[in-house]
C-alpha cells in the first residue's frame, strides 16, 4: 500500500496498531485479521459493516489535546445527527512513536460515508470493514 501523500512509516504505524473497541464487552482488532467479536456485536443488530475514523492529529500532524478533544467532540456530534451508532475505539501503535488516537467504530457506515467522514476530519485514512469483518486500512489522499 503506497500513497505519494503519506509516507511509509506512517502507513506502517496504522496497519501495525492495536484498535481498541471499547464495548459491553471490550475487544482488540488488527488490521488483517478477522474480527469475531465485532462479527458477533454487529450480527446481534444486523450491521453489515464498520469504518475507525477519529478526529485526531490532521493528515498526522501532532495536535493539541484541546484541539484533538474539540475534533472529537464534533466527530461525535456529526454522527449522532446523522443517526449512526458508535462504539468509542482506540488506535494504539505499538512502537509508540505516535500517542494514542482516540476514536469511533461507525457502525452500518458505507465505504464512501466512511471515507467522507474521513475526509471531512482531514485524516490521511481510515478502518474499513466489511462483512468479512477483516480491517483494512483505506488511504484517503
Amino acid at each position: 500500500m503506497k500513497s505519494p501523500n503519506i509516507n511509509d512509516s506512517t502507513i506502517s504505524a496504522y496497519a501495525n496498531a492495536n484498535y481498541y473497541v471499547i464495548a459491553e464487552q471490550s475487544f482488540y482488532m488488527k488490521i488483517g485479521q478477522k474480527s469475531k467479536p465485532l462479527q458477533n456485536y454487529c450480527f446481534k443488530k444486523n450491521y453489515q459493516s464498520a469504518v475507525f475514523v477519529t478526529g485526531y492529529n490532521p493528515f498526522s500532524k501532532i495536535a493539541t489535546d484541546m484541539l484533538n478533544l474539540l475534533a472529537h467532540n464534533k466527530l461525535k456530534l456529526m454522527l449522532n445527527n446523522m443517526g449512526i451508532e458508535f462504539i468509542l475505539c482506540v488506535a494504539s501503535d505499538l512502537e509508540k512513536d505516535w500517542p494514542d488516537e482516540v476514536g469511533v467504530l461507525a457502525l452500518d457506515v458505507t465505504l464512501q460515508k466512511g471515507k467522507d467522514i474521513g475526509n471531512k476530519f482531514k485524516q490521511n485514512a481510515i478502518v474499513w470493514i466489511p462483512d468479512s469483518w477483516v480491517p483494512k486500512i483505506e488511504l484517503l489522499r
